[in-house]
């Protein structure tokens, strides 16, 4: 029944094609501005805040041609010698060398590839060894599913009330302190179930916000790969989290893990908070340089 069930939910993907709108900046460079104005009038309306339409059709085909400039202008501008690399083949030896430049910014990076480790870490090694988790196996594994959608809940209640710093940062210095809490506690206390919960929900809550931080820290053209290449770098994370257990099981210190998840989630925690920037309600980076 549950794969029968699953089959069915995976059906309703193809809908996706009439519910999900298209990209407004695609929709001006292929001169359908008609249903690029249709979805931003959608888009004002469900945030309920005024759009002047005509600046904001120029300021996406400004942005757009700016991003997809002809072949013909990309060899007159090297033909001029006007070495404008951000708008040319943005090759990867490109970005490499601008940020080599902008050290702050590969500082900034070094934090989040550090949070997406931390937290898929915390993340799975929570999920996978929930029969190492006080309590009923199979009752254990449904809560520790459904916080996953409180966590959900609580991202649309405070991000846009808060910011996305704050509440990032708190939910990863509750997530840890709970953690390390349950070393101190017995083993088999209902406490320590209660502390598990708070901290997953906790980790769930940073680990969903994390795909908004990171997609409005980086410029429209390398938000995609640069969002995948850290959730890549993240699954690291995952993967040491069955040998952190281990760990714990090689020294009969069966609360071990705990206590490293949560030591590293305050750490990551505490980075971010001091020299990670506030996303909420800027403008996002077209290019290199308003990165």
């Amino acid at each position: 029944m549950l794969s029968v069930f699953i089959a069915c939910v995976t059906c309703l993907i193809p809908t996706y094609f009439w519910i999900v709108p298209e990209s407004p900046r695609w929709l001006i460079l292929q001169k359908r501005k008609t249903e690029a104005l249709r979805i931003l009038s959608k888009i004002s309306k469900s945030n309920k805040k005024p759009m002047n339409f005509v600046e904001e059709i120029e300021s996406l085909q400004n942005s757009a041609i700016s991003l997809y400039r002809t072949t013909d202008e990309k060899v007159n501008l090297k033909k001029k010698k006007k070495f404008s690399n951000f708008y040319l083949k943005l090759e990867f030896l490109e970005l490499i060398k601008f940020f080599l430049k902008k050290r702050l910014y590969v500082f900034r990076t070094f934090i989040l590839v550090v949070n997406w480790t931390v937290i898929s870490a915390i993340y799975y090694g929570i999920s996978f060894f929930t029969e190492k988790i006080p309590g009923d196996p199979y009752l254990n594994c449904i809560l520790f599913i459904m916080v996953d959608l409180v966590a959900l809940i609580f991202i649309q209640m405070t991000t846009e009330r808060f910011g996305r710093k704050v509440p990032f940062t708190c939910a990863m210095t509750i997530g840890g302190i709970t953690f390390i809490l349950m070393t101190f506690l017995p083993n088999h206390s209902i406490l320590s179930t209660f502390c598990a919960l708070i901290g997953k929900l906790c980790i769930a809550f940073a680990l969903n916000l994390s795909f908004t931080i990171t997609s409005e820290f980086y410029p429209t053209f390398i938000r995609n790969s640069v969002t995948s290449l850290l959730v890549g770098i993240g699954r690291g994370g995952s993967v040491s989290s069955t040998y952190i257990h281990k760990f714990g099981e090689l020294y009969k210190l069966y609360t071990l893990p705990f206590f490293i998840f949560g030591v590293s989630s305050l750490f990551a925690g505490l980075i971010f908070f001091t020299f990670m920037p506030e996303t909420k309600e800027k403008t996002l980076p077209e290019n290199l340089d308003e990165f």
